[in-house]
């Protein structure tokens, strides 16, 4: 059959629209990431995490877990004052765009550095990447006791005169959604021009006869408010995981104990 002129014209025109139309597959969510617990997690794990809604992850640590799918983004931590020195050349190395501060310096468990010393080592380790175009988070603040870490944080900044802080990060545990939202809000009010990163997030209900439907309806409601907030950049569940980390009763895990997606990770990761 010969095709006229003009009804070749028009098939190609169809189908070069048709070949800009978005994929049937759903792309992933600029936003969602996840905190990638490695102590928590058995070798092949971070497969699960493919082809889903994750678009980042991080692992409180420079390097990404090992064998970590492609098309996932890797934002390398400075955890705490440990390797500092040889910080900046491996984020260079590694070709980032975005890197993180210290790990909860507001915690004597955790990085404990007070706001001066740390502003002292953020310009010395990570401040230097500015020039090299690496977008910088805020050390991530806790949540609790409010508002020490936020406290914290107006000293760091403080303290850190000249220094690059592309956005804030922070972290949130604590039951009910409504809970967590007032609290994002207010680290918004606090540092109004600065777009927030929750990188560690949630609910650490106890409801023993029904924490399951409790953590996934925390999970499915802030989820749902943070895809709607501009000023929220990105956030992660935390975590990715098999288990809880020991010593804490969260069912937050996204994977069960055979390395399997799980409900709550369902909910996440589609």
């Amino acid at each position: 059959m010969t095709l006229s002129f003009r009804t070749l014209s028009n098939t190609l025109l169809l189908l070069s629209a048709l070949c800009t139309l978005p994929s049937l597959t759903e792309a992933a969510n600029a936003k969602r990431g996840i905190a990638f617990a490695l102590d928590l997690t058995e070798a092949g794990d971070a497969s699960k995490a493919s082809g889903t809604q994750i678009s980042w992850e991080y692992d409180w640590q420079l390097n990404a877990p090992p064998n970590f799918p492609a098309g996932i983004e890797h934002v390398p931590m400075q955890h705490d004052r440990n390797g500092i020195d040889g910080f900046e050349a491996a984020v260079k190395g590694m070709g980032a765009k975005v890197a993180l501060g210290f790990n909860e310096p507001d915690v004597a468990a955790q990085s404990n550095i007070p706001a001066g010393e740390a502003a002292d080592l953020w310009k010395q380790g990570i401040q230097p990447l500015a020039a090299a175009g690496v977008r910088l988070g805020s050390p991530a603040v806790s949540s609790s006791p409010a508002p020490a870490g936020t406290q914290w944080l107006k000293d760091f900044i403080a303290a850190c005169s000249g220094c690059t802080i592309d956005f804030i990060a922070v972290h949130w545990y604590g039951d009910g959604a409504d809970n967590f939202i007032s609290y994002i809000q207010q680290v918004h009010t606090d540092f109004p021009n600065k777009p927030i990163w929750i990188t560690e997030f949630a609910s650490t209900s106890t409801d023993t006869a029904a924490f399951l439907q409790a953590v996934q309806a925390f999970l499915d409601q802030t989820v749902n408010w943070l895809d709607g907030q501009d000023f929220v950049e990105r956030y992660s569940w935390f975590a990715f995981s098999r288990r809880a980390p020991p010593g804490s009763n969260l069912v937050s895990n996204l994977l069960d104990n055979g390395g399997n997606v799980n409900a709550l990770g369902n909910a996440y990761l589609s």
